[in-house]
């Protein structure tokens, strides 16, 4: 997320679990913290039987062989 250069979509149910990531204590450095936090409330919510998004959509998984990739 910290690299992407501009609007991207997630899961919808990827919004909770990154939330709490980003706030875990001494994860990141507390510039990178709040970009993350920044970027994370621009994600456009994306969810099952959507039409996909026209940005970037990071999923639950990335391989594809399991949850909503």
């Amino acid at each position: 997320m910290a690299i992407l250069p501009g609007r991207f979509a997630i899961h919808q149910a990827m919004r909770e679990p990154i939330s709490i990531q980003i706030l875990a204590q001494n994860a990141f450095a507390p510039s990178t913290q709040e970009l993350l936090r920044q970027q994370l409330a621009l994600a456009v919510d994306w969810s099952d039987g959507e039409p996909f998004p026209d940005c970037p959509l990071l999923t639950v998984d990335g391989m594809g062989s399991a949850g909503p990739c």
